[in-house]
């Protein structure tokens, strides 16, 4: 990687509502001596923010580009070691910063969720970044990094401790509240573009496909069968719960662990020869008494059981409908949760694992602040800190990468800065 280009790290899309977190992430905890920038497309708006966030004389440097302007976007990755990609929906204009990222060699992050434009990006650029030995981690926020992450170590954790493979992994996420919440608490107006870029534009199918991340040539049939999502409620015993699919997105972690699996299966280091992953959340984030449990896991699983029928079956009229209801009801571009709401949700997520001989072990993740925003800023801003900063002691591999596959384990004492912790028990 070259040590010539005039910045070791640059923000793109700093001032939207997970940007502006990010920057507040790297003006308190970046060293002094990094040379980073901040990027978008207003230079009013940037300086504001450096107004309002950074000490005098303490700010990051400015620079302008436009993801619909294919030359300042590759101006701007030409000038940077590592690119933080924050001005999502990414599927639009995103594929102008992998071609740039890839052919000035600077490692890439970003916060994405849209599988049917990642399916694409890996089947069209994933040979040409691997030549080139540059790291693209998309899905680096919640979802997907601390679910990838913790599944890697568990599966680490079983041939270290029983010389066995991995048959499962089962995470249960449990999201904490202690605090006032604002009514969009849940979703930005950046998440629900990304909604509606899905609603729009995935015509192949990636939403209820498992296996959607994979090279096109790899038998699937076997994963996708394993790794369904099951939108049922149950009783958990092990969290002593009523559990429904994952909140906020039930389809993107399962398709990046599976790739993962994948990925190290190919460098020799295989999670197992019918791993499955499987996860859930926990009804208790909401309620206590079982039956509201029961109540909320069934809505949670009929309203996500919906959305893939229609992604699956339903026309483009009907799509389009939707996306018009969205306009009406969600949050615009720019607005998001309050900062006393980005406070106030913490989360845990439980991790059950068994080996194909039964042998288990237990762990954990824990995360402070609100999980699709504050966390998934800081974990992102951290995550663009070790490869400027790091890259020696991450992971060998280079391509289109998941979070465990590009920065695996070596990252994981810069979370504990980003307020996650991952433990084995």
């Amino acid at each position: 990687m070259s040590t010539s280009k005039p910045h070791d790290l640059i923000l793109f899309g700093a001032t939207g509502v997970t940007g502006r977190q990010m920057c507040m992430h790297l003006l308190a905890h970046a060293p002094r001596s990094l040379r980073w920038a901040i990027a978008g497309r207003s230079a009013a708006r940037l300086e504001a923010l450096l107004g309002e966030l950074a000490p005098p004389g303490d700010a990051p440097s400015i620079v302008i580009a436009d993801s619909e302007d294919a030359a300042s976007t590759r101006d701007m990755v030409r000038s940077t070691r590592v690119l933080l990609h924050a001005a999502g929906p990414y599927a639009v204009h995103g594929e102008a910063c992998f071609r740039a990222c890839i052919e000035h060699a600077t490692d890439y992050l970003d916060i994405g969720g849209e599988t049917y434009f990642l399916q694409r990006m890996i089947r069209t650029h994933h040979a040409a970044a691997e030549r080139r030995g540059v790291k693209l981690v998309p899905v680096a926020g919640y979802e997907a990094l601390p679910f990838d992450l913790a599944t890697l170590l568990a599966v680490r954790a079983l041939r270290q401790r029983f010389d066995a493979p991995c048959a499962e992994v089962k995470a249960v996420v449990t999201f904490q509240s202690h605090g006032p919440l604002s009514a969009n608490a849940g979703l930005s107006g950046g998440s629900v573009g990304t909604i509606k870029n899905v609603l729009a534009f995935d015509d192949v199918g990636a939403l209820n496909d498992p296996a959607c991340l994979l090279p096109a040539d790899v038998p699937a049939d076997a994963i996708r069968r394993r790794n369904a999502i099951d939108y049922r409620p149950h009783f958990d015993p092990d969290v002593d719960a009523v559990t429904g699919p994952l909140f906020p997105a039930p389809f993107l972690n399962v398709p990046v662990v599976v790739r993962s699996a994948h990925l190290y299966e190919g460098a020799g280091e295989p999670y197992g020869p019918a791993f499955r992953y499987r996860e859930a959340t926990s009804l208790r984030s909401v309620t206590e008494w079982r039956g509201l449990q029961w109540l909320g896991a069934s809505a949670l699983g009929a309203n996500y059981f919906g959305l893939s029928a229609l992604l699956r079956f339903g026309p483009r009229p009907a799509r389009r409908a939707v996306n018009r209801v969205l306009d009406l009801v969600a949050p615009a571009p720019g607005q998001g949760p309050s900062d006393a709401s980005m406070e106030s949700i913490d989360y845990r997520i439980d991790l059950f694992a068994r080996s194909e001989k039964e042998d288990q072990v237990r762990g954990s993740v824990t995360g402070k602040g609100h999980p699709g925003y504050r966390s998934t800023a800081t974990m992102a801003a951290e995550s663009a800190l070790a490869l400027a900063l790091d890259r020696d002691r991450l992971t060998p591999f280079s391509g289109i990468l998941t979070p465990a596959a590009g920065l695996g384990l070596g990252v994981r004492d810069r979370l504990k800065t980003a307020g996650i912790e991952l433990s084995i028990d």
